[in-house]
């Protein structure tokens, strides 16, 4: 891992998109842990474990060089600038806990 490395370079050296990480962390997680035929996803049959994020704030829709408003700009910059400030519910099993 080079910290001095530029976005551009660590984007190619690893070839990671943001929708990769969100499936690593979703599905690919679930599965890794031998949960993924009843978790990971929003499929039907599933647990319902989930956190609603809320793309609002100045943290997620402005940023240098221009505003995110496309989708996979508004999951990209949640999943690299998103907080607690962000949480607008959390579910487990289907419940509303937050």
């Amino acid at each position: 891992f080079d910290p001095a490395a530029d976005e551009a370079t660590l984007r190619d050296r690893h070839n990671l998109s943001h929708t990769d990480g969100l499936h690593l962390a979703t599905q690919a997680g679930a599965d890794a842990l031998g949960f993924g035929g009843s978790l990971g996803s929003f499929d039907a049959g599933k647990r319902f474990d989930a956190v609603v994020w809320a793309a609002e704030g100045p943290n997620v829709r402005c940023y240098r060089g221009g505003v995110a408003e496309e989708p996979s700009d508004l999951l990209h910059k949640l999943l690299t600038n998103g907080d607690d400030r962000n949480i607008k519910a959390v579910y487990i099993g289907g419940r509303r806990v937050v």
